[in-house]
């Protein structure tokens, strides 16, 4: 998956693009051809009305423009009973100074901001979509779904696994756009968890001298090594890295080129990805959308096809919300949160042959009792 500019915030010039785009995707024709085999399209589908809120200052328009197309393939895969319609995006402020006419309102981001809109809103549903956070909202207003990609999840849950599995002794390396990121802090409390020590934790920028950090790392000898670095920071990493090591690599990153990989494969190393693909829908999934568009799909393409799934299921009724999307069952907790199982994929395996774990679904009343004060309510990007 191509790493994503996550500085460049949108405009709302940008924005009335997009929706514009959205509304061109849904007139497509390949869009609108039904699937024959499918009682859903004996009859036109239905035009959802979604209206678009996205914090600016959090997102990339690449982002935003994946989130979109994954809404709009579900519904041109004829998965959900409708096609959608999306208004142009506004903030807050502008939605509330007017009488908005949508009953649906998609956020890409945190959900904490969205509160007051909610509350705002009682007759609307509103759906923070997230690739990461999950970490339960204390007490989110009942109109407000959060649809989270589960990767701070899986963080957690391949820490404690790892650590129970492979060793005791673990290292992060973050880079600045991630630390204050609930998948780093997903993976700190998986070890605590776990029973593992945090050794040692540092910072990577851009400034910094990577085979200085490579040669620290291999000293210390870890057993466990979180990589929360985006895309082109992993890339640069590697380049630095070629001594052998022992350590697992977990990284919430899935971008790995062939090449690479072999190269790793070689060194000895293991690495693998923690997120949110159910190995059994994983490919049917990439292989219909690479098929459609001509790209592999990324994983905020799939957060927007799991969105239109769940935005398919409050239809009727928010509280009895439930689908099967790309990562398993998924339910609506009493947290007004998605509740899914998360894996762990192997990126580079020693094994040849490495099978995906899964997780069972986080208790989030559990993980609330271990938050006290400390959560970031940041959430994008990871990748």
């Amino acid at each position: 998956m191509p790493d994503q500019d996550h500085n460049q915030a949108i405009n709302r010039r940008q924005f009335l693009k997009l929706g514009a785009m959205s509304g061109l995707l849904a007139s497509m024709p390949e869009l609108a051809a039904a699937n024959e085999r499918s009682l859903i399209r004996q009859r036109e589908p239905e035009v959802m009305q979604v209206g678009l809120c996205l914090p600016t200052h959090l997102h990339s328009q690449h982002a935003v423009q994946e989130l979109l197309l994954g809404l709009q393939f579900a519904s041109a895969q004829a998965v959900v009973p409708f096609t959608f319609k999306l208004q142009a995006p506004q903030t807050i402020d502008q939605i509330l100074s007017t009488k908005p006419t949508a009953t649906r309102w998609l956020s890409l981001g945190t959900p904490l901001g969205l509160q007051m809109l909610s509350e705002s809103l009682p007759q609307q549903t509103i759906i923070a979509a997230s690739l990461g956070e999950h970490f339960a909202v204390a007490n989110p207003s009942p109109n407000l779904l959060i649809n989270s990609f589960g990767m701070a999840d899986a963080a957690w849950q391949s820490a404690v696994w790892a650590s129970q599995q492979r060793g005791k002794r673990a290292i992060i390396l973050r880079s600045p756009a991630l630390s204050g990121y609930d998948c780093t802090w997903g993976f700190e409390q998986g070890l605590l968890a776990g029973g593992a020590q945090l050794i040692a934790d540092f910072n990577v920028n851009a400034q910094a001298n990577f085979d200085e950090l490579a040669a620290k790392v291999t000293s210390l000898n870890p057993d466990l090594v979180y990589l929360a670095l985006n895309a082109a920071e992993s890339q640069q990493w590697w380049q630095s890295f070629t001594q052998s090591s022992k350590a697992l690599w977990i990284t919430p990153n899935p971008t790995l080129e062939p090449n690479l990989a072999q190269r790793l494969r070689k060194q000895g190393l293991e690495l693998a990805y923690a997120g949110g693909w159910n190995p059994s829908t994983q490919q049917a999934f990439r292989d219909a959308f690479s098929k459609t568009y001509g790209t592999e799909p990324s994983q905020h393409h799939a957060l927007g096809y799991d969105t239109a799934l769940l935005i398919a299921s409050t239809t009727t009724n928010t509280k009895a919300a439930s689908y099967t999307g790309l990562r398993g069952p998924t339910s609506i907790d009493r947290f007004q949160t998605t509740n899914a199982p998360t894996y762990l994929h192997f990126l580079v395996s020693q094994k040849r042959q490495a099978a995906p774990i899964s997780f069972a679904a986080l208790d989030q009343a559990k993980v609330q009792q271990q938050l006290a004060a400390i959560r970031s309510g940041i959430t994008q990007p990871y990748v």
